[in-house]
């Protein structure tokens, strides 16, 4: 079999090229050599990004010893309620018990009387009428001014049953003024007609002749 041109070319390039590597060892170990040293040596890169990275910081250990600060606690202050002060007691006006008796008697208050003869008002007690209180308060008549004793008043008010407890404590049925017209209890219900307490102050020992 005849080779072509081209083959034989191919065949002596390989033959020559052998032959020039045979001749040179040092050009394979140069090449590995390179290739080792190329591997084992850093790159300048990496040197230079390891010697300025920073060591991390350290935080505080558990175990440092060192507490947070605490915050302070604001504690409100209650505020003192103000103790209201006692109201004094309401005075009470100390009236005369006989000036409540004669105040009873206008009125016609009988337990009012009983009371202040309980207090010590005298069935004996006398007043003096007041101004209009009988008759015209412009031309008064005589029998209707001056002192009164608690039993004459008490009739001439028309005060029946106030008149008789009079009576039952020991009014004096004859009492008499002590001005020149004197009158007596009788004189006085016979001028205004109460027969009831005729018969009643004459039962109690009253003089029908004076």
């Amino acid at each position: 079999m005849k080779r072509s041109g081209i083959q034989e070319e191919d065949e002596r390039g390989d033959s020559k090229r052998r032959n020039t590597s045979a001749a040179d060892p040092s050009s394979e170990g140069s090449g590995s050599g390179s290739g080792s040293s190329s591997s084992s040596s850093p790159s300048p890169s990496s040197s230079s990004s390891t010697s300025t990275r920073s060591p991390p910081t350290a935080g505080p250990s558990p175990g440092s010893g060192t507490a947070p600060t605490p915050v302070p606690t604001v504690v409100p202050i209650p505020t003192p309620t103000p103790t209201p002060a006692p109201s004094p007691a309401p005075t009470q006006v100390q009236v005369d018990p006989t000036a409540r008796m004669f105040a009873a008697i206008r009125s016609g208050d009988e337990a009012q009387v009983e009371q202040a003869l309980a207090d010590g008002a005298s069935a004996n007690s006398t007043t003096e009428a007041l101004r209009g209180e009988f008759g015209s308060p412009l031309r008064p008549r005589r029998r209707d001014i001056g002192e009164h004793s608690a039993l004459l008043l008490a009739v001439r008010h028309g005060r029946n049953r106030i008149a008789k407890l009079l009576l039952q404590r020991g009014a004096d049925v004859n009492w008499q003024r002590s001005s020149s017209f004197s009158t007596t209890v009788i004189y006085h219900c016979a001028c205004e007609a109460n027969f009831e307490m005729m018969v009643a102050c004459a039962e109690a020992g009253g003089d029908v002749n004076i």
